[in-house]
């Protein structure tokens, strides 16, 4: 046991300092692997650090103890240290406000009453029963969307709150970088859908506790912190496709296998939404290479990806008539970002407008996307919805017909 602090720095990472009060114990040894978590007890209560992600230390002289520091982007609050069996864990939950309708489990009924010059009355909720739909996954784990509802404040100032909430369970203790991977897949898809970072509002955890009881309270950087420079979401009320339209929750899981499988094909369209900014010519070529690694992924599979013709000209073709008819185009476009690419990546002196890289590079990105999510739908259904309709995209898709025209 050892003396010392948590706070949250000026990152907002977790920072645990502890005094190495043993003049006889060693400060870091760098072969020796980052711990899998970190426990201790605070005026708050008991606490655990996930996720830890670097190290360091100061070393005092004479009377001056040295400090060991550590640093961790995730902490389980409101646990008892003594009561952990293993540093695994059973159960990470993450709640997001306004995913209801994508998700498409929204359950509270409201009721407003007025009176005969149109002033609010009354007012009543009904929460249905909680609802939940799960599939699983490989290595003896499910993945969960349900409903859920608190209710705190005092009686004159009761918040009520309703958010949706993605859980993986597994069924025995695991690494929590493992759960918190694979809940990374699922914000990830929502990021997409609304064109930004969604922030999730809070988050439970079940550590391997030796009984059962409450859900210690989670919280995460990874999910709740925009990074600086990550878009915020364009609009809640109008994702550019919902979870229904890849399949439901099969699909759900479908997709969460297909981005453990192919992460080179995935990043690439979700980056600019989890981490930010990146300049034109680097996301055309990101975007570019998942395009080259998706075809090449299926020429042994599939008959589409052995069409002749660029590999962004057999990707179009493959995702099918909507995106020619939103390109006004594919052909046309498909030339313009594969010359894009080749003379970005293999000409020293190559040269192109910012603002037409920038149109390429993004309609290349939602076309890709767009056939990762065909995949874990089954179906064209996300082509069609996304391309097939004038609500989404339609500043970038007038750009890419004036370019391509």
């Amino acid at each position: 046991m050892e003396r010392g602090y948590v706070r949250l720095n000026e990152h907002d990472e977790v920072e645990i300092a502890s005094l190495n009060e043993d003049p006889r114990r060693r400060l870091f040894d760098e072969s020796i692997p980052f711990p899998r978590s970190i426990t201790g007890i605070t005026e708050h209560g008991g606490i655990m650090a996930l996720a830890i992600t670097g190290r360091g230390s100061t070393i005092g002289f004479g009377h001056v103890a040295s400090v060991l520091r550590y640093r961790a982007g995730a902490i389980v609050v409101g646990v008892n240290p003594n009561e952990l069996r293993t540093a695994g864990i059973k159960s990470l939950t993450l709640y997001y406000s306004g995913l209801g309708s994508w998700a498409g489990i929204e359950r509270a009924d409201e009721e407003f009453g007025q009176d005969s010059r149109g002033i609010l009355k009354t007012y009543s909720i009904a929460l249905d029963g909680a609802v939940d739909e799960t599939v699983g996954l490989s290595g003896g784990t499910q993945l969960k969307v349900s409903s859920h509802w608190s209710v705190t404040g005092p009686s004159d100032r009761r918040i009520l709150a309703t958010p949706t909430a993605i859980t993986v369970q597994a069924n025995r203790p695991r690494p929590a970088n493992e759960l918190r991977e694979r809940l990374h897949w699922v914000h990830a898809l929502a990021c997409l859908a609304y064109s930004g970072f969604i922030v999730a509002d809070g988050g439970a955890v079940i550590p391997d506790l030796g009984r059962e009881g409450e859900s210690p309270t989670y919280w995460d950087r990874r999910f709740m912190r925009r990074p600086k420079g990550a878009p915020e979401p364009t609009d809640h009320d109008f994702p550019m496709f919902r979870l229904a339209s890849i399949g439901g929750i099969g699909g759900l899981g479908r997709w969460v296998r297909i981005c453990e499988q192919h992460p080179r094909a995935v990043r690439p369209v979700v980056d600019e939404y989890l981490q930010g900014f990146r300049s034109p010519s680097v996301r055309l070529l990101e975007v570019a290479s998942g395009i080259e690694y998706w075809v090449n992924r299926h020429r042994r599979s599939a008959g589409w990806a052995k069409a002749s013709g660029s590999k962004a000209l057999v990707l179009s073709k493959h995702v099918g008539k909507s995106f020619d008819q939103w390109t006004g185009n594919s052909a046309n476009w498909a030339r313009k970002f594969w010359d894009a690419y080749n003379g970005l990546k293999h000409e020293p002196s190559f040269t192109m407008d910012p603002r037409e890289t920038a149109i390429l590079a993004a309609s290349g990105s939602l076309l890709l996307g767009v056939s990762v999510l065909n995949r874990a739908a089954r179906s064209k259904a996300p082509a069609r919805e996304i391309f097939g309709t004038g609500h989404f995209n339609w500043q970038l898709r007038d750009a890419v017909r004036d370019l391509v025209a």
